[in-house]
């Protein structure tokens, strides 16, 4: 009789609609032992019109269909939930996959290292930022301060590559400190690099939304706003996995790399033909100048050193990632890592001369690339 109501319960028929209705709607207290007389005559429909349905059997009847149509919805609720996760994540993929989720050094070059490559944008500014407060006469330390944090750069991917080899399967801070300086000074390393993560995805992301206002200035008072879409569209990409994500974010990545090596090019050769201007008129580049000595002089250039490694956010990335890319994992990984310290010491090097050349000014309202590019490219597309 049961198994007749489950076959039944989703019949088009209007009366079985309506039985449906009934199975919500009417109010069933223990102690009831009879239901209305249209609630037991679609119940008896609804178990093939032959039983007679009377007291508590009908009672019985009825409660047995109220909990089968609410585990229904349940079970439309769950196959809901489903879908929306195959949207959000993607396909389930099982454990003997996971060698087919493993990415080339081009791939792991966009994921791994946006971050760095990326940080290439604000570095620079923000060394000027601070050495604006000693005036626009001082912004040539700009370029040993640069030149330091590229010495720095090489020996952290020496440093970086040596760990590569030495833990295979993931040798980021957290592992190297454990094993090294034990779990207390692991777990110190562990939550600086948390933090680093966090705040390399807020200051990257509204870098770029910095970028955008820089050459759409309508967009300047929106930036907060565009800033938390962004970091929704990228969380959005990252939960799709390592392999989707790196192919998503391959063609920004290496699009962003081609732009700036076009730019240092095309600067370096217009500054050795003689044809490289000035950048003129900064818009919100006024700042409040101070005449600084002895220690407050070296504590603002320390300053400005520790503002410039903000270049390096990232480079730890591929270190922490071995197990994502192909066999041989570690060379990989390894090759990988020097291509992008030669990418970021080449664009924040040349992005560093080229900003004292044209004479850029530290502003919130046009970036540093921004009035490179536009120095370099006038008022073109390029810019």
């Amino acid at each position: 009789m049961l198994s007749q109501l489950n076959k039944n319960l989703d019949k088009p028929n209007p009366d079985y609609r309506e039985w449906r209705t009934h199975v919500i709607g009417v109010n069933l207290a223990p102690q009831d032992e009879l239901l209305p007389a249209r609630t037991r005559q679609l119940t008896s429909q609804a178990l093939g019109g032959n039983h007679a349905l009377n007291g508590p059997h009908c009672v019985a009847v009825f409660l047995w269909a109220r909990i089968l149509y609410y585990f229904r919805i349940f079970k439309d609720v769950v196959m809901d939930m489903n879908r929306f996760r195959y949207v959000i994540f993607g396909r389930a993929l099982r454990t003997k996959e996971s060698i087919h989720q493993t990415i080339s050094k081009t791939v792991g070059l966009a994921v791994f290292a946006s971050d760095s490559l990326s940080s290439v944008a604000y570095a620079g500014g923000e060394i000027l930022l601070v050495l604006a407060v000693l005036g626009s006469m001082h912004f040539w330390l700009a370029i040993p301060i640069t030149v330091a944090i590229a010495c720095l750069l090489i020996v952290l991917t020496f440093s970086y590559r040596q760990t590569i080899f030495a833990y295979p399967s993931g040798g980021g801070a957290y592992i190297v400190a454990r094993d090294n300086f034990g779990e207390k000074s692991a777990q110190v390393a562990g939550a600086a690099l948390l933090i680093d993560y966090i705040l390399t995805v807020a200051v990257s992301i509204a870098s770029g939304v910095d970028q955008f206002a820089s050459a759409f200035p309508v967009l300047f008072a929106y930036k907060v706003q565009i800033s938390l879409l962004l970091i929704l569209l990228i969380t959005f990409v990252n939960l799709r996995g390592i392999k989707e994500s790196g192919s998503i974010f391959a063609a920004p990545t290496y699009f962003f790399v081609a732009l700036m090596l076009l730019m240092i090019g095309v600067g370096f050769w217009q500054a050795f033909t003689g044809h490289l201007g000035t950048v003129g008129a900064v818009p919100g580049s006024d700042h409040p100048v101070l005449s600084l000595t002895g220690f407050a002089y070296v504590f603002l250039l320390l300053r400005a050193f520790s503002s410039g490694t903000t270049a390096l956010t990232g480079v730890e990335a591929i270190s922490n990632g071995i197990t994502a890319f192909k066999i041989p994992r570690s060379k990989n990984a390894a090759t990988t890592l020097v291509w992008d310290a030669a990418l970021l010491m080449i664009m924040f090097l040349g992005l560093g001369v080229l900003g004292y050349l044209v004479q850029a000014k530290p502003s919130e309202q046009e970036v540093l690339i921004s009035q490179v590019a536009r120095t370099i490219y006038g008022a073109g597309p390029l810019r």
